[in-house]
C-alpha cells in the first residue's frame, strides 16, 4: 500500500528566535592585596546590564590580554565570578 503525504504526520516547524543581547557593563576589582608581575592575583568579575537592561547576565568571562586569553570562568546566578590567575610578566593590561 502507498502512502500519500495527507497519511503522514508533519512536524510544524517553528520559527528561530533571535534574542539580542543586551548591552553590558564589567567591573573587574583586586580582591586581594597588590600583586606584583608573576604573583597570583585574585579578581573579581560583575557584569551588570545596562539601564534600562532586562534580567542577571550569564555565561562566560574571558580575560584577554591584548589576543592573549589570561583566564576564563561562568558567571554564577547573581553575574558575577572570581578568578585567581597568575599575573603574567609581559602583561599590558587586563
Amino acid at each position: 500500500m502507498l502512502e500519500t503525504l495527507e497519511d503522514r504526520t508533519v512536524p510544524s516547524l517553528s520559527p528561530l528566535m533571535v534574542v539580542p543581547a543586551t548591552p553590558t557593563a564589567a567591573h573587574l576589582v583586586n580582591l586581594g592585596k597588590s600583586a606584583d608581575y608573576g604573583q597570583l592575583i585574585n579578581l573579581g568579575v560583575t557584569i551588570n546590564p545596562l539601564k534600562p537592561g532586562p534580567g542577571t547576565p550569564s555565561g562566560m568571562v574571558v580575560l584577554m590580554d591584548g589576543t592573549s586569553q589570561i583566564a576564563m570562568t561562568t558567571l554564577n546566578s547573581e553575574g558575577k565570578a572570581t578568578i585567581t590567575i597568575n599575573l603574567p610578566t609581559s602583561c599590558s593590561g587586563v
